[in-house]
């Protein structure tokens, strides 16, 4: 097992101490330099092209938000869970999901979205006072000064790809009819 290597300003601030194994570990001595080891971790890794998707809300309702199914849902990750890790104010943000039908991540909306026939974009709005927007009726999700919309395609298209295309772009189903 390869060592870890702490920064050199963390040089001369380790104690060594012993396990019960035998192995030694090292502890650093005081907890500022705790603190600065931890916040070094929280470095944002997400690609910058999927950081205005990370500004979206979660979706959760009784219906698939593209089609309006039923039956069965699931929640889809629109910015992938392996995609890398994005901070605010030294809290990991949340990856927003959104309900769509189908099973597992093969059918329906949800088996397109993993084939790469769907996608999904934030589009923000101004709101004069700053304050989010809540429209219970037609779309209670609209928070933040935005809203989500999906594009179908035909073929498969990547991310960076879709998020570039201009036409073709519905708001999604928040009605749950």
């Amino acid at each position: 097992m390869a060592k870890r290597q702490l920064p050199p300003r963390f040089y001369g601030r380790v104690q060594k101490t012993e396990t019960r194994e035998g192995r030694h570990i090292g502890r650093l001595r005081d907890p500022q330099a705790e603190k600065e080891l931890e916040d070094m971790a929280k470095v944002d890794t997400l690609p910058e092209y999927l950081k205005p998707l990370m500004e979206g809300c979660t979706v959760r309702q009784n219906r698939c938000a593209v089609c309006g199914a039923a039956w069965p849902l699931n929640q889809h990750h629109v910015v992938y869970r392996s995609a890398g890790r994005m901070y605010r104010h030294g809290v990991e943000v949340e990856k927003p999901t959104i309900t769509l039908c189908g099973n597992g991540n093969t059918g329906g909306c949800h088996g397109k979205a993993h084939a790469h026939l769907l996608h999904f974009r934030w589009v923000p709005e101004d709101v004069p006072d700053g304050s989010a927007r809540y429209q219970p009726r037609s779309y209670p999700f609209t928070v933040r000064g935005g809203h989500w919309e999906y594009l179908e395609t035909d073929e498969p298209m990547g991310e960076f790809e879709a998020l570039e295309v201009e036409e073709g772009w519905k708001p999604l189903n928040y009605r749950a009819e």
